[in-house]
């Protein structure tokens, strides 16, 4: 409940909503790359949205590409919470790092998404080589998770409001009309069902390693 109170407050929804914003746009990327298709550029806005600007050759490739961007950061929020039972998270924050500094390099295009990406790596530098931080790794994670769990949820039903009064601003859930002919708001709900299972089977994680300790 805190955090998700944090995230809608200033200024930690700079830091918490953006994280959420990139990790949306590399979810596109990625899978892009998964298929061959090239990445052009990546912007992160002020405003807490993002576009991933792709050049796609293969319907079979845009469909997932589309499909990305609201599942997979359900899923990693889900990995990230699946992770702290098994005392492995320290490792997380050396992939968040490697991915960082790759993202700037490659695809960041934007100057506010270029500082705020740095200021995100040095932030978990600091958590790296800082030992302070080293005895609550779990609970950085964890609060890594929820922010991607409960802004990708919010997201859904943002795109499900933005469905039913102007479909033909629907982002995702529109392209993915175009390849598949099934109506957007179908997707929207898609969307919002698959991040509410998600952050309930995270909530059954977490109640269970809880319980454990």
């Amino acid at each position: 409940m805190i955090i998700a109170i944090l995230i809608r407050l200033k200024p930690f929804d700079l830091l918490l909503r953006t994280f959420n914003t990139l990790t949306h746009e590399l979810s596109h990327a990625f899978v892009a790359i998964l298929f061959r298709q090239k990445v052009q550029k990546i912007a992160l806005n002020t405003d807490f949205s993002g576009v991933c600007v792709t050049k796609i050759t293969s319907k079979v490739a845009g469909f997932f590409v589309s499909l990305a961007g609201y599942t997979l950061p359900g899923l990693i929020g889900f990995g990230l919470i699946c992770l702290i039972p098994f005392g492995i998270t320290e490792k997380t924050f050396y992939v968040i790092m490697a991915i960082s500094i790759i993202s700037i390099i490659f695809a960041i295009a934007n100057s506010f998404g270029r500082v705020w990406t740095i200021c995100f790596a040095s932030l978990n530098l600091i958590f790296i080589f800082v030992p302070i931080f080293h005895s609550i790794y779990d609970n950085i994670i964890y609060i890594y998770a929820c922010v991607l769990l409960i802004e990708n949820l919010l997201s859904t039903l943002t795109l499900l409001y933005v469905n039913l009064i102007n479909p033909k601003k629907a982002g995702d859930s529109l392209l993915l009309k175009k390849t598949t002919h099934i109506p957007t708001i179908i997707w929207s709900i898609l969307f919002f069902v698959f991040s509410v299972v998600m952050l309930c089977l995270s909530f059954v994680i977490v109640a269970k390693y809880f319980t454990i300790l």
